[in-house]
């Protein structure tokens, strides 16, 4: 079997959950192109990462929940342009009820770019989609990536599963390349906090499957105060541990009265926007 780097293995790694979870009786995901994304050899590297490391249902419900925040916000506010950063094997552009005139930008490193032209070359997607290979761990990547594609543009960024391996810095430097988006920029990110590296999913995602070398990893525990000398304030928050297999209760989902606020925190979806 090929010898996938450390970053595609955790892309494979969650192709090959959300194929599992397709495939049951009733998916809170559907994810009919993982499977063509993964290829033969990179389905059985998925397999054999899910063997070894379980993906916690915590994860499937996080992607449900995205799906619906990226889909209403794309509507309610009229998204023109998407910026999805750090995009792994994800499908949304192919798989979202999306409007066909929007357009999608995936950032990651060219390793998964270039993985996803070739295996998705001649499938069409539900909107425009382009792709930039960058490594977003650079300072400037992101807006020297971007450039002025949005300028004028009602705009959504997307960040999953990458601020956790950023230091807390490093996301703050992340979130101060924003210049290049417009104010009134939505952006729907998950946000680890201080429980998460020591926390059993912190360790699955984090260090056995990736393995790198990060000097501290985000923990922001008061996100508000956190985002706010950056420019931007909380729209929502959603706390995925809380959620049931139900999403037609997530609308108004509530903690235990028994659970932690880091506990609650653990996996947690935030909206931004750009003051």
């Amino acid at each position: 079997m090929r010898d996938f780097p450390p970053v595609l293995r955790t892309a494979l790694w969650l192709a090959g959950a959300r194929v599992l979870e397709t495939k049951r009786p009733r998916p809170l995901v559907t994810d009919t192109f993982a499977e063509r994304l993964l290829g033969d050899e990179g389905l059985k590297a998925a397999l054999d990462l899910e063997r070894a490391h379980p993906a916690p249902r915590a994860i499937i419900r996080r992607v449900r929940l995205v799906d619906e925040l990226v889909t209403r916000y794309v509507k309610d506010r009229r998204i023109e342009v998407v910026i999805m950063a750090g995009t792994g094997l994800d499908a949304r552009p192919y798989r979202l009820d999306l409007p066909a005139t929007l357009t999608w930008i995936e950032i990651d490193v060219p390793v998964v770019t270039d993985w996803k032209d070739e295996r998705l070359r001649g499938v069409p997607a539900r909107c425009i989609v382009e792709r930039i290979g960058v490594d977003l761990m650079r300072p400037g990547a992101l807006a020297t990536a971007i450039g002025d594609r949005c300028m004028g543009k009602r705009t959504l960024v997307l960040i999953e599963n990458l601020l956790q391996y950023f230091s807390t810095r490093d996301t703050q430097l992340f979130f101060r390349d924003t210049k290049c988006f417009a104010p009134g920029t939505v952006t729907v990110a998950d946000i680890p906090n201080s429980a998460f590296v020591t926390s059993k999913i912190g360790r699955e995602m984090s260090v056995e499957l990736e393995n790198r070398d990060v000097q501290g990893r985000t923990a922001i525990d008061d996100v508000p105060s956190f985002m706010a000398p950056l420019g931007f304030r909380v729209l929502e928050t959603h706390h995925v541990p809380c959620l049931s297999d139900s999403p037609v209760a997530w609308t108004a989902h509530q903690c235990p009265w028994w659970m932690t606020k880091k506990k609650s925190d653990l996996l947690r979806v935030v909206v931004l926007e750009k003051l």
